[in-house]
């Protein structure tokens, strides 16, 4: 990636930032006004932290083992505006579901030093993926989930990891990270074009040679359905074995947020058929 691209990459960061200070001042907001707008987040004290490293730098993230006979392990790639402890809750649906899953915070994350470039991030991804190799047995299948940016992101390595992981969930994911861009702000015609054409989602899921579940809430309005469909078309079209399932209602981060338990149902059912065809 040029010097130029790398620099307009960090108008994500620019985005994170802004999503941290909305969050930071809605609660100020409540308590003027008596209104309950606030999006708030309930952390299970369930889990522990762990520290890992990749390259020069020490990444930070947590883990929480399956609950009962493993059935999988999970790495989760989150958001923008996100934070990992943002997905405790649905660490602990998953472990009840008797699956493990690793999330960590993105470089420039969470206390996390190192820029917030798409060379560290993927090369975290990668790092974290070999943490939960070495957690799990040798006969417990490795998935990925990445919801949003972490979509763009887990598409963009899935393909490369050693060993390969079992299959690949997709959540409110977009098709490329220069299309999401445009959809995520105005003027889109500006800043889709500032940010470099990069994490090609559309062409990574096209030659994944995984088995891919797309999840997708009619709700989000950031990120349509039509960007879901378009993927599993991709996919399909490339002899990717794919499946997408959407769901009515939700908005964009309420995977997290809220914990459908339809949502996750879906996704479990996914990764406990995958992982059975792969056992058998």
């Amino acid at each position: 990636m040029s010097i130029a691209d790398s620099f307009r990459f960090q108008l994500l960061d620019v985005g994170k930032r802004f999503i941290y200070a909305i969050d930071g001042v809605a609660p100020c907001l409540d308590r003027l006004t008596g209104k309950a707008t606030a999006k708030t987040v309930f952390v299970p004290d369930i889990g522990y932290p762990v520290e890992f490293g990749s390259g020069t730098r020490a990444v930070t993230g947590w883990f929480v083992a399956s609950r009962g006979t493993p059935v999988a392990s999970v790495l989760l790639l989150h958001g923008i505006g996100d934070r990992a402890y943002y997905w405790r809750r649905a660490q602990e649906r998953l472990a009840e579901a008797g699956i493990s899953s690793l999330i960590f915070d993105l470089a420039g994350y969470g206390g996390n030093h190192g820029s917030t470039t798409p060379a560290n991030m993927e090369a975290d991804a990668r790092a974290a993926y070999g943490l939960l190799v070495g957690k799990a047995s040798p006969r417990t299948p490795i998935l990925l989930l990445g919801f949003s940016l972490g979509s763009g992101l887990a598409a963009q390595v899935a393909g490369k990891l050693t060993p390969r992981p079992a299959g690949l969930v997709l959540s409110e994911a977009f098709t490329t990270l220069r299309e999401a861009a445009k959809r995520a702000a105005r003027p889109a015609s500006i800043l889709g074009y500032m940010l470099p054409n990069l994490w090609k989602t559309r062409e990574n899921v096209a030659h994944l040679g995984l088995p891919l579940l797309l999840i997708h809430s009619s709700g989000d309005k950031l990120f349509p359905v039509s960007m879901a469909e378009d993927l599993l078309a991709a996919a399909r079209r490339g002899g990717t074995e794919a499946e997408l399932r959407i769901l009515h209602g939700y908005g964009h981060d309420a995977p997290y947020r809220l914990v459908p338990e339809d949502y996750w149902a879906t996704v479990i059912a996914f990764i406990t058929r995958v992982t059975s065809a792969r056992k058998a």
